[in-house]
Parts: structure tokens; C-alpha cells; sequence
């Protein structure tokens, strides 16, 4: 698990070196939510639109937002430094891909729990 954390922790760290380089935070800005209504609820996501005020003061209607319940990716490397996949049939595109080993976090589950599940 170690290892694991050590490669999640470096990738996070990477990204943010670049993320600070490449945009400058103090222009960012959140948009401004001015409305949200939900159209489908299910066990494992809602969808609601949503009306945003963005930044420059333009509003964005009917902006589509999928809420899912808290999930884990998890980034395993062999001692060779191969990458972990796994092949699952996925009814949305009807084939077979290969993906990173996921799960859902579970109530009262740590996403670290949850990875190593």
C-alpha cells in the first residue's frame, strides 16, 4: 500500500507543479450557480440542470450536471512497472475495454479501504 500512496501522492504532486506553471490561480474564477433542478434520481446517480453565472458575467443555461456517489480509481504498477488494467463489457458503448481497477466507496468506507477491496 505504500507504494500505491507514494505514486498517488507524486502523481498529485506533478500535476500541481504544472497546474501552478501553466494557469494562474488568482484569475480563477467559480461560477455562480443560479439555478438547479433535478430531472433523474437513481441509486447510483442524479442529473440535474443547472443555470451558471459565469465569470464574465454570461449565463450558461441548461448546463447538464451528473452527480455519482464517491468512487476509487486505483494506479497499480508490477515490479516491471506494467500497468494493471482489466477487461470489462460496458453496455454504454456495447464492447469490451480495458479500464483501471475501480470500485464504489461504500457508507462508512475510507476511499484506502475502498481500494484495497
Amino acid at each position: 500500500m505504500n507504494r500505491f500512496f507514494y505514486l498517488l501522492h507524486g502523481f498529485k504532486s506533478s500535476l500541481a507543479e504544472w497546474y501552478t506553471v501553466a494557469v494562474d490561480k488568482n484569475q480563477l474564477k467559480k461560477w455562480k450557480l443560479l439555478h438547479s433542478q433535478r430531472l433523474f434520481d437513481s441509486k447510483w446517480l442524479s442529473l440535474e440542470s443547472r443555470s451558471y453565472e459565469l465569470p464574465n458575467g454570461s449565463v450558461k443555461d441548461d448546463y447538464f450536471h451528473l452527480n455519482r456517489s464517491d468512487y476509487v480509481l486505483v494506479v497499480v504498477l508490477d515490479e516491471q512497472r506494467r500497468l494493471l488494467v482489466e477487461r470489462q463489457y460496458r453496455r454504454g458503448v456495447d464492447d469490451f475495454v480495458y479500464e483501471l481497477p475501480a470500485g464504489w466507496v461504500e457508507k462508512d468506507e475510507s476511499p484506502v479501504d475502498a481500494a484495497k477491496r
